[in-house]
């Protein structure tokens, strides 16, 4: 009998199923030789290490197959979802750790913040000029994650008393 798999090897096989599905179609092969590749890797957190780097080689194989201006929406979609959790993850510290409490400026930290929101809405407008307006649910998905992000950075700021 098998002994039931780690987390981290789960994650590893969640990860390099998630990077098959990213794969242009014409890279089966790849998508099954990066699946085979983890399972045939004795240590877990090298097989995560393996599974999450093909991640990434699935994104750039599938940006490469993109036309540009495919590659320039979906880019631009994502970055807006990484600068609202960016901007949480420095409200959250701020927060948690006091670091700006009691200075007689906002501090640096609000500084940060503050520019990646407001760095956000450059890159919206260039998702949304790229964007295939045929296809509404792949315009919406990003907006609506990014908007999500925005509303918890905003909520922890309120929630501290930032």
């Amino acid at each position: 009998m098998t002994p039931p798999a780690s987390t981290v090897r789960r994650l590893a096989r969640c990860a390099a199923r998630a990077a098959a599905r990213q794969l242009p179609g014409g890279r089966s092969d790849w998508a099954r030789a990066m699946i085979s590749e983890t399972e045939l890797i004795d240590n877990d957190l090298s097989a995560l290490g393996w599974a999450v780097g093909s991640i990434f080689g699935a994104t750039l194989e599938r940006l490469r197959s993109m036309a540009p201006r495919e590659r320039i929406n979906g880019v631009s979609g994502a970055i807006p979802v990484v600068l609202s959790l960016l901007a949480f993850g420095v409200a959250l510290y701020s927060g948690l750790s006091g670091s700006d409490r009691g200075a007689t400026d906002e501090g640096a930290l609000a500084h940060i913040f503050q520019l990646l929101i407001v760095a956000e809405l450059p890159i919206v407008a260039v998702f949304l000029s790229t964007a295939d307006w045929r296809q509404t649910l792949s315009i919406a998905r990003p907006l609506v994650t990014q908007a999500g992000g925005v509303a918890l950075a905003l909520g922890t700021v309120a929630f501290f008393g930032l």
